[in-house]
């Protein structure tokens, strides 16, 4: 993620994951809609899971708050079986960790 003018925000971060989903049933060439893809990587993607969970609590943890990111990672944990933890910073690609700071 970069900093400054050009960081995105968490809507555009999501909706830019979003847009991987999306980018498979063009590939498949399968019918789909916004609405669909929505809910299903949020019901049933374990992956879209953990990284929303991630960056919701990344943007908790940037304004000072530690508790509900320390709980949305234990959460993630939980439900996924995996750990993302909120002080890292991700770029705008799912799966791709820039670095610890």
């Amino acid at each position: 993620m970069t900093s400054g003018p050009n960081k995105m925000t968490l809507r555009e971060l999501i909706r830019s994951d979003l847009t991987r989903f999306t980018q498979t049933y063009v590939l498949r060439g399968q019918p789909f809609s916004a609405r669909r893809v929505f809910w299903e990587s949020l019901l049933f993607k374990a992956g879209f899971q953990a990284v929303l969970l991630y960056r919701i609590s990344h943007r908790l943890f940037q304004r000072g708050w530690i508790y509900p990111p320390w709980f949305l990672s234990r959460l993630s944990l939980a439900s996924q079986n995996g750990e993302q933890m909120f002080f890292f910073r991700r770029g705008s690609g799912v799966g791709r960790c820039d670095d610890w700071r």
